[in-house]
């Protein structure tokens, strides 16, 4: 709500990111009373239409797409001493970790914007199709009211302060992981869109461990001082201590110049272990940050290739030496990376995150940050339990005929209490027996299971998720090989058809009174 305690009109705007994975679902804004929902339309065809709007003092509403989930929302006019209400609607499926959800939301923005929000309220209802077990919040003093084992309502209220951190809420379900579910809808005469969800067991047995070679490469630029070096050094300490017999492992460390442990890869024992430690405590914040060469040598380590090979890569900053732009160090890194795994971890705000994203992406890691207000040893240390515990890798999925545009394209590592979700289309309705494939311990294993893809629109939800993966592999091949007339024509049909926001596309709101007769599609095919 904007509340304009001035004597004349103005013009609101105000910046939210929305968490990882979500795409808005509906964009509204009051008008003389009432709520207008808006349309998604190409982005210079949406801001030339508010401007034209603006200009005569009408009422337009403007949502645009600033990179990296954060959005930006502009509207007018704010009459003098009124109120006016903007509404978002958006879907995301929620992280899992060992059986506990993890719900961010994004109510920390105060950093972004010039005047604070002088209150907020936060209502979260819960309801799960197991027994919930623990639900807390690690950010902030809420109210939580239990209703029957699978319900639940978390509560805050907080005003007349800036409210400068993120919500986060743990829900902890029952310990026994759902191996597989199966979500579909199919409207008529339409193809379907499924999510598939994956979740490997929580506890892992020592026959089914997998043996790895790891990598740890740690930032220890000028950058990592203010007290970030410390708790980097625990972090790495805590994750050597808990490296298996069997494994191999080298820990580098990088500022201006790459300094690896040893040549080799070592084995796990209580001397490598105590060395490695010793040697990573006595390292001082100093210099820039070499990512390129200090990624390049984490990759030259890799001995074996029927053992699984990952990097994990922790730094604060963005590259100041060597190769910095991102599409140049990719492509440079894109021949030595194999079958290596590559995690990145980001610490604080001043990261180039596109960069890690894509490095993650690329090798079929995953990728974690730990913002500043938050506790960097609690969180790499579980970041690190999870990577010490791969379960399935070199994996495959066989839904049978009629199944495509399966994203992700090329599938992660399954570890320990993570999961995989992976979204298609489809053709034919019907019972499916889907195949699991890949290694356990060196060996190939395949699981089946049975599955429905449905006749009916039950979860009318699922085509936006799907068209908002799509979209970012669109986005992915844009920023990596430049902006063709064919792919940037694909995001632009997609986003206007699922009402995404994207880099090419804004939603607006206007006052029907302004389109006589007219949609805001046919205004835009006008201006062509």
């Amino acid at each position: 709500v904007f509340h304009n305690r001035t004597g004349r009109q103005l013009e609101g705007t105000y910046l939210f990111p929305l968490p990882e994975g979500a795409t808005v679902a509906e964009w509204s804004m009051t008008m003389f009373g009432k709520m207008i929902q808006g349309e998604i339309i190409e982005a210079d065809k949406a801001r030339e239409i508010y401007r034209s709007i603006v200009t005569r003092k009408r009422d337009p509403g403007l949502l645009e797409y600033m990179g990296r989930g954060l959005f930006r929302a502009r509207v007018f006019p704010i009459l003098p001493n009124d109120d006016l209400t903007i509404r978002l609607k958006y879907q995301q499926v929620l992280p899992e970790d060992a059986g506990t959800l993890e719900f961010r939301y994004p109510l920390g923005t105060d950093r972004m914007n010039g005047t604070p929000v002088p209150s907020a309220v936060v209502d979260v209802q819960i309801e799960s199709t197991q027994d919930l077990k623990a639900v807390y919040s690690t950010s902030h003093d809420v109210e939580i009211s239990r209703d029957g084992d699978r319900k639940a309502r978390v509560s805050y209220e907080r005003t007349g302060r800036r409210q400068d951190k993120d919500v986060l809420l743990y829900v902890g379900r029952r310990p026994y992981a759902v191996g597989f579910s199966l979500q579909s809808a199919k409207g008529v005469g339409e193809d379907g869109t499924f999510m598939a969800v994956f979740t490997p067991r929580t506890e892992v047995r020592a026959e089914d461990r997998v043996p790895k070679d790891i990598v740890y490469v740690v930032d220890t630029s000028g950058s990592m001082a203010d007290g970030k070096m410390p708790l980097a050094k625990n972090a790495l300490a805590y994750c050597v201590s808990m490296l298996n017999s069997g494994d191999r492992f080298i820990v580098i460390s990088f500022g201006s110049a790459v300094r690896p442990f040893s040549d080799n890869l070592l084995e796990v024992n209580g001397d490598s272990k105590a060395a490695a430690i010793k040697r990573e405590r006595a390292h001082e914040p100093r210099g820039g940050t070499n990512i390129e060469d200090a990624l390049k040598t984490a990759l030259a380590m890799r001995a074996d290739d029927d053992r699984m090979f990952m990097v994990v890569f922790m730094t604060d900053g963005r590259p100041t030496i060597g190769e910095r732009k991102m599409e140049p160090l990719v492509k440079g890194l894109g021949s030595s990376i194999g079958n290596a795994r590559i995690f990145t971890f980001g610490v604080g705000f001043d990261l180039d995150v596109t960069l890690l994203d894509k490095i993650a992406e690329i090798s079929g890691g995953t990728r974690d940050y730990v913002m500043p207000e938050e506790d960097i040893e609690i969180v790499t240390s579980r970041f690190f339990r999870k990577v010490d515990s791969p379960v399935l890798d070199d994996l495959k999925i066989e839904f049978g005929s009629g199944v495509y545009d399966v994203y992700p394209k090329r599938l992660p590592a399954m570890f320990s209490g993570g999961q995989l979700v992976v979204f298609g289309r489809y053709r034919d309705a019907g019972d499916r027996v889907i195949r699991l494939k890949g290694k356990l311990g060196g060996k190939e294993v395949v699981y089946e299971y049975e599955g429905t893809l449905k006749r009916t629109e039950d979860a009318d939800y699922l085509p936006r998720l799907w068209a908002h993966r799509k979209i970012a592999f669109l986005l992915d091949a844009i920023r990596l090989n430049g902006a063709t007339k064919e792919l940037t024509d694909e995001v632009i049909h997609l986003a206007t058809k699922h009402a995404i926001v994207t880099p090419y596309t804004a939603g607006l709101v206007v006052e029907e009174s302004e389109l006589p007769g007219r949609t805001l599609e046919e205004v835009a095919r006008e201006m062509d």
